[in-house]
């Protein structure tokens, strides 16, 4: 009983920690009372990861969780990692890019398509391992999309929220190349017109090819698969 009671403090619990970080948005150094307003709200979190992670719990912390509350939140992760929007804490921010991640590793495949995909572009932006757990996140988000969205939604939603980040992630270290064209391929099966060059994919792919081995058989098949003239 008591766990389920608890349940009913998700939203308000998520309404804190959407309230203290909107304070320090974009501020690098936040005040003493915004400090402590955020590690109050902030320590919710993991009790929030918990009930989304207990199979007695689960199902229901997901149907009161608001998921457009949550894609705003997940939207200021690259900003915390990167110290414009500011924590005070390096170890609280640790701790809170780590639990988000997983809050949304668990919850963007109950999101619509047209709040995953936006929002998993947007922590495709982040960096180091932080960017590689959210690209797999968009290879898996990008194989449901491309069954459940139409084509015109899906060559919207990737072309403004997902391309712009591929042509960086073909040129990162491994396994992030492979990762990224687990996303393209399946969007060029059913948007042949997708417009690569315009993001700069075409050219990053050629860049890729020259420093794989021949018999790597992803990239050989995406590079017939691009519209390479």
């Amino acid at each position: 009983y008591l766990s389920h009671s608890l349940l009913s403090f998700i939203p308000t619990l998520l309404d804190q920690v959407e309230a203290s970080l909107k304070k320090v948005e974009n501020r690098r150094n936040p005040n003493s009372t915004q400090s402590k307003d955020l590690n109050c709200a902030l320590s919710s979190l993991p009790t929030i990861l918990h009930m989304l992670t207990s199979r007695p719990l689960s199902q229901h912390a997901l149907s009161v969780i608001n998921m457009d509350q949550l894609c705003d939140i997940l939207k200021m992760v690259p900003g915390i990692q990167s110290g414009d929007t500011g924590l005070g804490s390096p170890a609280l921010v640790e701790d809170t890019l780590s639990t988000l991640l997983s809050l949304s590793e668990i919850c963007l495949p109950h999101m619509t398509c047209e709040q995953a995909v936006p929002t998993i572009g947007n922590l495709c932006t982040c960096q180091g391992d932080y960017r590689g757990v959210a690209v797999q996140l968009c290879v898996r988000t990008t194989e449901r999309a491309v069954h459940v969205l139409d084509t015109a939604q899906l060559s919207t939603l990737y072309t403004q929220h997902v391309l712009p980040v591929i042509q960086e992630m073909l040129l990162e270290t491994p396994p992030l190349p492979t990762l990224a064209l687990r996303i393209v391929m399946p969007l060029l099966c059913v948007l042949p017109e997708l417009p690569l060059e315009d993001h700069g994919i075409v050219t990053a792919l050629v860049e890729l090819m020259k420093d794989v081995d021949p018999e790597e058989g992803i990239c050989l098949l995406m590079l017939e698969t691009l519209p390479l003239s």
